[in-house]
């Protein structure tokens, strides 16, 4: 196995760099995580499916004001700021985050390398497959307005109607993010380094990505309060501990 005192400067030599972002590097910044929300009393699970929103869109709407407004009101910790960082500082960088809380965005992490896997909490689109009708960022919105576009038909084609611009269990993921992926994965000769950061890789198919960087090269680097031995190979490294502590730590060895 590497050293472990050796991946700041593993980092720092690295060119092509691959991220995968979950929910434990928001944790800091006293985001819920996206399965069980303690904060607010109610389980993801009840909301965050389709057959809920046919049954209840008004409910639902109410719930995602809530959890919107809980994000905007928190603020970016320093495992997003060093993220955004690398992302400054390397060129051929590319984070996929499964967080949809915007955070990312909020420390300065470009939008052309980093794609919300799992949509975001400030959009709404239409429901019809076949519209493209997206407002991309309620972040001006008041939650009352943000509430009533639950009772709305969609603008543009008059057939769907709105809602949170989120995959919720058992949906397919957004196309367009997937390509996103494909195309960087395709545009590097190799991936050097593979960051996992906040993440137990329990969630399908972002995990994924650990074995395509792997086929393609890569060391990979895990940054998490709990071992996952399923997914951590000889040759790995593992950094235990608040990815808001350890990941800004291995960062400023590289950026200095």
């Amino acid at each position: 196995m590497p050293d472990r005192s050796s991946l700041g400067e593993y980092l720092a030599n690295s060119r092509y760099i691959l991220v995968l972002i979950g929910a434990g590097v928001s944790s800091p910044s006293g985001i819920p995580t996206y399965r069980g929300d303690s904060a607010s009393g109610r389980d993801n699970a009840d909301f965050a499916t389709p057959a809920a929103f046919a049954q209840r869109p008004a409910e639902l709407f109410e719930y995602y004001a809530d959890r919107r407004s809980m994000a905007g009101a928190a603020l970016p910790n320093s495992a997003h700021f060093a993220l955004a960082r690398l992302a400054r500082e390397k060129e051929h960088f590319l984070a996929i985050t499964q967080n949809i809380d915007g955070l990312s965005q909020r420390a300065g992490h470009s939008k052309s390398k980093l794609v919300e896997l799992h949509g975001s909490l400030f959009g709404v689109r239409c429901t019809k497959p076949a519209c493209d009708y997206v407002i991309a960022d309620t972040t001006s919105m008041k939650d009352q307005e943000y509430r009533q576009l639950s009772k709305l038909n969609c603008p543009k084609c008059r057939l769907g109607i709105l809602r949170p611009d989120v995959t919720w269990f058992g949906e397919r993921l957004r196309q367009d993010c997937l390509d996103s992926i494909d195309r960087w994965l395709l545009s590097v000769p190799r991936v050097d380094l593979m960051l996992v950061v906040g993440t137990s890789c329990n969630v399908f198919p972002a995990a994924e990505y650990i074995h395509t960087a792997r086929r393609k090269g890569a060391y990979v680097a895990h940054f998490n309060i709990a071992r996952d031995d399923e997914w951590i190979e000889p040759g790995d490294w593992y950094v235990p501990g608040d990815v808001a502590t350890t990941l800004p730590r291995i960062v400023s060895e590289c950026c200095t």
